[in-house]
């Protein structure tokens, strides 16, 4: 399959951490009045799916414009199935499955 392959420029985990909110999304968490809320705010790249190769490499078969200092874009062609990638929002659901997450 032909894509994208995403690679961050950068190895904390902060860095990385902060990199992939921008791109994928997020959930947070908010103690509102003693009630424990779960938040989902969206990010570039959420209803793209990708596939994690390994910890700051994506691989993706869309071409979405993302500008972002700390990223490189390389076209490559992977032996994989478009049924091994997952969008985003469809990870958080899992993830957060049988937890209430406002906006997902």
């Amino acid at each position: 399959m032909k894509g994208i392959i995403i690679k961050y420029l950068i190895s904390t985990p902060r860095e990385i951490n902060k990199i992939n909110s921008f791109l994928f999304g997020r959930v947070i968490k908010s103690k509102q009045h003693g009630t424990l809320k779960y938040y989902y705010y969206p990010g570039k790249l959420e209803n793209t799916k990708y596939l994690k190769l390994t910890n700051g490499c994506y691989f993706i078969f869309d071409s979405p414009i993302v500008d972002y200092n700390n990223i490189r874009m390389i076209e490559c062609e992977l032996d994989i199935s478009e049924n091994e990638m997952i969008t985003a929002k469809e990870y958080f659901r899992k993830y957060y499955e049988g937890i209430n997450v406002m906006n997902l």
